[in-house]
């Protein structure tokens, strides 16, 4: 079960304009500054990371502090933080805001560390967790940047999904362009996945489902909001969830 989770007194900070920091993706050194990334694995990897590049783009030397917020956590998993040289594990929920107060980064004009890391570690539980890594210049707390990463772990495969008749779950949740729904189905011949709007109008319909699987819906012609999507056996619900669409 996810729990969306009240920081947002400190949000503010978080959205200020990045004048002398810039974060990268480390892994694809795609610009991630002031964005909302999304990674995706199964529930039974150790830890998924999210692993960030941190730029000095001014042309002074500057020390960075670091916090990392739980924005949506998800029962029964962990989730970590490293920076500089230290990193720490914590329990879902336990700890919205966790500040690294013992470490910050010296970074020379031009200067990069590649040290950082947002990890999720799911622990066999299935779900979408969101975390945000905010970083700011140390005594200007309005000269900062942050990124926001949601790890999506699924359960697929019969050894996975051994104990699961009927399972779905939607990823990355939020969605902007597009959504992925892994399911498992005891009875695939005669089940379906519907997804509604708001308002309990079918916007969806997946038919001639597999045992186990993941179906892509695309999210172009879907409004901002949330919906829910359900598996049904037999024109029965059994199972219904809900995703956001964000625009």
């Amino acid at each position: 079960m996810k729990k969306l989770l009240l920081v947002t007194f400190i949000f503010s900070i978080g959205f200020a304009s990045a004048q002398s920091i810039k974060l990268k993706n480390k892994d694809n050194s795609s610009v991630v500054t002031n964005t909302s990334q999304n990674v995706s694995g199964p529930v039974t990897a150790t830890e998924i990371n999210f692993n960030i590049e941190i730029e000095n783009t001014s042309s002074n030397q500057i020390v960075v502090r670091a916090k990392r917020l739980e924005l949506v956590s998800v029962n029964g998993t962990k989730n970590g933080f490293c920076f500089g040289f230290t990193c720490n594990e914590y329990t879902s929920g336990s700890t919205p805001i966790a500040n690294m107060p013992q470490d910050s980064l010296v970074l020379a004009p031009g200067a990069k560390d590649a040290l950082t890391k947002l990890q999720h570690i799911p622990q066999n539980v299935a779900g979408s967790a969101t975390y945000r890594g905010l970083f700011w210049v140390s005594g200007n707390p309005m000269d900062s940047a942050y990124v926001d990463v949601t790890f999506s772990t699924w359960a697929t495969g019969i050894e996975d999904n051994k104990n699961v008749n009927n399972y779905i779950e939607a990823y990355p949740n939020p969605a902007q362009n597009s959504i992925n729904i892994a399911y498992n189905s005891a009875n695939p011949q005669n089940s379906t996945i519907a997804v509604y709007n708001v308002l309990g109008e079918k916007v969806n319909e997946i038919t001639k489902l597999n045992k186990d699987g993941v179906v892509n819906i695309n999210l172009a012609d879907y409004q901002a909001g949330v919906y829910f999507y359900s598996m049904m056996v037999d024109s029965k619900t059994i199972i219904t969830k809900k995703f956001m669409v964000t625009k």
